[in-house]
């Protein structure tokens, strides 16, 4: 079992640093309209991250089965809808 922690930090305006507990943090912030634009927004992380997750699973399993792999592009695409206020869908291409 591995335990993962977030921390997460208010700085300034709606800027917020996240921290892994290592050595890692993001910046997030919100568009210009209510923020600076400074970061991505936390979903717009979120949406990074599954594309993140599905390169690193390819990988891993390639890996696993011993084929080479020259490379692996995942591009994720995220819907947001006004009425929910959060990603309602999510479509992905892997390129391998």
């Amino acid at each position: 079992m591995v335990k993962m922690k977030a921390k997460a930090k208010l700085v300034e305006g709606f800027q917020i640093i996240l921290d892994d507990g290592h050595s890692h943090s993001i910046l997030v912030d919100l568009p210009p309209e209510l923020g600076t634009g400074l970061g991505p927004t936390p979903l717009e992380v979120c949406v990074m991250s599954h594309a993140g997750c599905y390169v690193i699973i390819c990988a891993l399993t390639a890996k696993k089965m011993r084929i080479p792999l020259k490379g692996v592009t995942a591009e994720v695409e995220a819907v947001k809808t006004d009425e929910a206020g959060t990603i309602t869908e999510e479509t992905f291409d892997i390129e391998i």
